[in-house]
């Protein structure tokens, strides 16, 4: 399975590149359903690995002011290692707001 990236709205601001900083609103959900986030902020520098991959490749491109759901294979979240309130192989599906693009 591979990353994907659905726009539900697409914004009109700044884009997100790599290098620059970001500020995303979202909500995640495990593939079973179950809720980890919900609503979350986070405050990031897209393409130096502080976030798992499947939400930096995500968020690259989008402008200010979007709405993405993503559907992150395990291989692009915690893989085999899982994370707190995520098990192993899990797939993680975010609906991420880009607030801000620095």
């Amino acid at each position: 399975m591979s990353l994907s990236i659905e726009d539900l709205v697409v914004g009109d601001g700044a884009e997100a590149a790599p290098d620059r900083r970001v500020t995303i609103r979202f909500t995640t959900d495990r593939d079973d359903g179950a809720r980890i986030a919900e609503d979350a902020e986070l405050t990031f520098v897209l393409d130096m690995g502080e976030v798992v991959d499947g939400l930096d490749r995500g968020v690259t491109g989008m402008r200010a002011g979007g709405v993405r759901r993503l559907v992150v294979p395990p291989a692009l979240a915690y893989g085999e290692r899982g994370a707190p309130d995520v098990p192993p192989g899990a797939t993680l599906r975010f609906e991420v707001h880009l607030v801000a693009v620095e």
